[in-house]
C-alpha cells in the first residue's frame, strides 16, 4: 500500500471549501492522476494538500482508491476531510517536506515511512494493511480479534525466509559469533533490484513496521525465532540475555515507537531469555540520513561508538548475548555496538538478530542477487 500526497492550489479552482461540491455519490472523489503518477493501485491512500491565497495551507482530504478507470481517471472513496482545518498540523507535514520524494511532472509525491508515523491512529482505524501470499493475511484482523498465529503465517514460508544452511548473505560483521535474519527487504531506491517492493509481500510488511505500525511486530519477532531454530549457530545456543540496538533520544522525545523493544520482548517471552531493556543507550541524538545528506557518513561509525554506553549494572563477562535490531543495512551500527561491547567485556559471545537485511549487492551472495535482479 502506498501513501500518496498531491498539492492542489486554489488557483485550479479546488478549495477545502469545494470538497464536498466535487464529491459524487456522497463519498467518492474523481482524480486525473495517472497521467502524474504511473505506480498507483487499488487500496493507495491518498493525502490531498492544498496551497494558495485565502487558503491555510494542509492536508484537508484523505481518500483511499477504490478504482482506476481506462480513461486515467481515479476514483477514491473518501475517508476523511475538513472544510476548515488542516486535518494534520502544517507544521507537522513541514517538518518532512525537503525529504519527500518527487516525480519529475507533476506535482505528485510519496509520504515517506519515516512520516508515516504521524498517522498511526489513522492507519490503525482505516488504512488495513493487506498482504496475498497465496492466501489473504491481515495482521490488522489478527490483533482486533486478540488471536495471533504467527508461527504458521503463511509469509513464513521458504519463499520469503533467508537460506542460512545454504548461505545466501555475504556480509560479514566484526565481533560477532553468529547473524541471523528471517526476510531479504527490499531498497526502497535501488537501481539494481528489479524486484519490487510491491511485488515482495514482505518488504510491504517491513515497512509499515518500520513506519510504527506495531502489529506487524509479532511477524518479524517470529520470523527471527524461526530463522534461529533453523540456524545452525543458534539450533543449540544457550542465550543469557536479550539486548536491543537503543532508540536515539530525540526519537523518544518525539514519542516515536520503540519498533526493537518490541521485537525483544516478544522474542523473550517466546525463548525464555531475559531482556535487559536499558543495556544499552545514547548520549546524544544521531541518525545515519543526517550523516548521509552532510556527506559524512564515514563519521558515524566513530560517532555512534562515542554516543553509546552500556549500562553497568549487567555484566556481560562470559555470557551469551543476542543483539537484535529492526533491520541490517550494512551493518555499522551493530560492528559499533559489538565493538563496544568487546571493548569492556572481551570474554563476552555476541550473537546478532534482526528482522531482515537489506537485499543490496554486497549483503548477498551471487546467485541470490540475479534471482533478485528478476
Amino acid at each position: 500500500m502506498n501513501y500518496l500526497y498531491k498539492i492542489n492550489s486554489s488557483f485550479d479552482g479546488f478549495t477545502p471549501q469545494k470538497i464536498e461540491e466535487r464529491l459524487e455519490k456522497d463519498s467518492y472523489l474523481v482524480y486525473n492522476w495517472r497521467e502524474y503518477f504511473d505506480d498507483l493501485s487499488r487500496g493507495d491512500i491518498i493525502f490531498t494538500y492544498f496551497t494558495g491565497p485565502g487558503t491555510r495551507k494542509g492536508i484537508y482530504l484523505i481518500s483511499k482508491v477504490s478504482e482506476i478507470k481506462k480513461d486515467k481517471r481515479v476514483i477514491g472513496k473518501v475517508l476523511r476531510y475538513d472544510r476548515n482545518e488542516p486535518l494534520i498540523p502544517p507544521e507537522e507535514f513541514e517538518k518532512y517536506e525537503k525529504a519527500i520524494l518527487t516525480r519529475l511532472i507533476g506535482s505528485v509525491y510519496v509520504i515517506p515511512p519515516f512520516l508515516d508515523i504521524t498517522f498511526e491512529d489513522f492507519r490503525v482505524k482505516v488504512t488495513i494493511s493487506e498482504i496475498d501470499v497465496g492466501k489473504r493475511v491481515n495482521c490488522y484482523i489478527c490483533h482486533k480479534k486478540k488471536v495471533f498465529n504467527c508461527k504458521n503465517c503463511p509469509i513464513l514460508s521458504t519463499k520469503y525466509l533467508i537460506n542460512w544452511l545454504e548461505p545466501e548473505v555475504s556480509l560479514k560483521i566484526p565481533n560477532i559469533e553468529g547473524m541471523v535474519a528471517p526476510f531479504w527487504i527490499i531498497p526502497r531506491q535501488s537501481h539494481l533490484i528489479k524486484i519490487t517492493i510491491r511485488e515482495h509481500p514482505i518488504s510491504k510488511a517491513f515497512y509499515s513496521f518500520k513506519a510504527g505500525y506495531k502489529v506487524y511486530c509479532r511477524l518479524f519477532a517470529f520470523g527471527i525465532i524461526n530463522a534461529m531454530e533453523n540456524h545452525p549457530d543458534f539450533k543449540d545456543l544457550k542465550l543469557d540475555y536479550i539486548i536491543g540496538i537503543p532508540l536515539s533520544p530525540d526519537k523518544i522525545e518525539s514519542g516515536e515507537v520503540d519498533r526493537v523493544s518490541e521485537l525483544c520482548h516478544i522474542i523473550s517471552k517466546e525463548i525464555g531469555v531475559a531482556y535487559l531493556r536499558d543495556a544499552l543507550s545514547l548520549d546524544e541524538p544521531i541518525s545515519r540520513r543526517f550523516y548521509k545528506l552532510l556527506g559524512k557518513e564515514s563519521m558515524f561509525l566513530q560517532d555512534y561508538y562515542t554516543y553509546l554506553k552500556l549500562n553497568s549494572k549487567y555484566s556481560l563477562a562470559d555470557k551469551f548475548i543476542l543483539v537484535v535490531d529492526d533491520v541490517i543495512t550494512d551493518g555499522k551500527t551493530l560492528r559499533a555496538v559489538s565493538k563496544k561491547i568487546k571493548d569492556i567485556y572481551p570474554s563476552c559471545k555476541i550473537y546478532v538478530a534482526t528482522g531482515g537485511i537489506m537485499a543490496k549487492r554486497k549483503n548477498m551472495k551471487i546467485d541470490v542477487f540475479k534471482k533478485f535482479r528478476g
